[in-house]
């Protein structure tokens, strides 16, 4: 197993098929961890608000649902 530069063990997960939900996932950091999960084929659901993300960041693709709402509205997250 490699380790990283700060000596700390580098963990493979293995996301195929498992279901990930990103919060925030339409911003720069958000949108960047949904394109690397989506290419480890994981089930990715985004939730967003939208005040600050961009739905061009996340573009429709296979793999992916986005939600446009908030984390405190339950009837969205469930």
């Amino acid at each position: 197993m490699r380790g990283s530069s700060d000596g700390t063990p580098e963990v493979k997960t293995n996301w195929a098929g498992k279901r990930v939900l990103v919060t925030g996932g339409a911003g720069f950091i958000g949108s960047h961890v949904v394109d690397r999960l989506l290419r480890e084929r994981a089930l990715v659901t985004v939730i967003d608000d939208f005040s600050t993300g961009f739905h061009e960041f996340l573009p429709a693709r296979g793999g992916l649902r986005v939600v446009n709402g908030d984390l405190l509205d339950v009837a969205r997250v469930d």
